[in-house]
This record gives structure tokens, C-alpha cells and sequence, in this order.
């Protein structure tokens, strides 16, 4: 019982994205408070007795393979589950072009009892943004996360909800911010705040999230823009990874 509380707390805090600093910069800014998550750990308990999947995993499950087999790869970019209306949380599929009726209608065949669909349209594709975020990354490689001498980046990732890959630096600012923008293009990038990772080094979390019950393989079970062999790992990655220890 106390396990699966805490695969779920930790994969159903706010709008569900692992790629994004959203959902890590939100728990540690204090807006999701400890009364909030008492009440949803007594909800998902409920849920639990009542044989409900809060990650409608089946249903997500379908939802891939049905677009694995009939949709052009080409224009699928994401899926996430979105809880801000509906604690059970909506599915939601972005494309870059509109699909037809008949498709829809095809995809909500698949739905669950308790799943909800909403289809959007999207600027970027998975690939797209991936490819974004592989061209930022060489920054951590090649130049130890300095864009500039006096600009340091602390995390990169596919932010899914917004279609855009998020990266924060320090100091920021109107200048900074746009030295960033100047250099890796303004379409497809969206350039916030970066904090340090402290107090504890984000490679002992790593190892924390390890052994304590293998982080990567529970990941697919949320409804996650991509598999996570897939994606790279950067240093903010590991720092989700450590932050979402502290639920196990």
C-alpha cells in the first residue's frame, strides 16, 4: 500500500511532466503544501480500494499503439496527462496538424471509464524538441554549462505541456535571457531562472533514486511525453530524478 502512495504522489503532483522544470520548481516553491498532499494521498488511497488507475496506464497504453500503427510519426508531439481541471486528470495528445473525425472518434473507443481525452495542436513534434534539447545539451558536454564566460545554464529539458524546451541560467535577465535566445534561436526555446542544485550534489540522487527501487522503470507507468531510454541526461534530469527520491 505505502508503496504504491508513493509512486503515485510523486507521479501525479500538479500537471504531470517529467521533462520540465515546472513540476520541480512548483513542489520546492511551496505550492503544493503538506495539507494538500495529505487529502490526495487519502484520495488516491480511495482510488486504490476502488480499483481506479489514477495513471489510466491501459488507456495510455492503447493510445500509443493506436498511434504507433495509423498516425504519420511525423506529426504525434506528446502526451501528458493535465490535472488542473480534474484531480483524475485529462489525457492530452499534441499534434502539428489536425486529425480527422474518425480518428478521434477511434481514440475515444479506447478511453477507460474514468479517462478523458483532449487532442491539441502544437508547433513541434517529440522529434523536433528532442533534437532542441540534444543541440543545448552540448553546452553541458563541451563547455561545463557556461553559454557565456559569466552565464551559467543549470538545467535543459522538453517541456511537453508548453512545446518548447525550457533551459534556465544565472543570472537572468532581459540581456542574459536574450544572449541565450541569440544563440540557440527564439522558436523553439523558452529561457526562465536557473537555481543552483543544492543542498545535496544531484549525482548522490541519482544513486539515492537507484537504490531505492529503480526510478526509470516506474517512469513509463505516467503518461510521459517519451520513453526515458530516450531521453538525454542532463543535469537537470538528474536533479528530478533526486527530488522525486525523497517520495519513496
Amino acid at each position: 500500500m505505502m508503496r504504491f502512495i508513493g509512486d503515485q504522489a510523486r507521479q501525479i503532483l500538479g500537471k504531470t511532466v517529467l521533462t520540465t522544470a515546472l513540476l520541480f520548481g512548483t513542489c520546492l516553491g511551496g505550492a503544493v503544501q503538506a495539507e494538500e498532499e495529505a487529502d490526495f494521498t487519502e484520495q488516491l488511497m480511495e482510488w486504490e480500494a476502488a480499483g481506479i488507475d489514477a495513471n489510466h496506464t491501459a488507456t495510455i497504453e492503447n493510445l500509443r499503439a493506436y498511434i504507433d500503427a495509423n498516425i504519420d510519426p511525423g506529426t504525434f508531439a506528446g502526451l501528458h496527462i493535465d490535472r488542473d481541471e480534474r484531480l483524475l486528470g485529462t489525457i492530452v495528445l499534441s499534434f502539428t496538424e489536425e486529425v480527422s473525425e474518425e480518428t478521434k472518434q477511434d481514440m475515444e473507443a479506447l478511453l477507460s471509464e474514468n479517462a478523458r481525452l483532449q487532442i491539441r495542436i502544437v508547433d513541434y513534434t517529440e522529434q523536433d524538441l528532442m533534437a532542441k534539447q540534444e543541440e543545448i545539451n552540448k553546452v553541458f558536454i563541451n563547455d561545463d554549462g557556461y553559454i557565456t564566460e559569466d552565464i551559467k545554464m543549470d538545467h535543459a529539458g522538453v517541456d511537453m505541456i508548453n512545446n518548447v524546451v525550457e533551459i534556465g541560467i544565472r543570472p537572468f535577465n532581459e540581456e542574459t535571457a536574450q544572449v541565450v535566445y541569440d544563440r540557440f534561436g527564439d522558436e523553439m526555446i523558452n529561457v526562465v531562472e536557473g537555481h543552483a542544485l543544492t543542498p545535496f550534489d544531484a549525482a548522490e540522487g541519482v544513486a539515492e533514486a537507484s537504490a531505492g527501487g529503480g526510478l526509470e522503470a516506474e517512469l513509463p507507468k505516467e503518461a510521459v511525453p517519451m520513453p526515458m531510454e530516450k531521453q538525454t541526461q542532463g543535469v537537470f534530469q538528474q536533479m528530478m530524478t533526486w527530488f522525486l527520491s525523497w517520495f519513496d
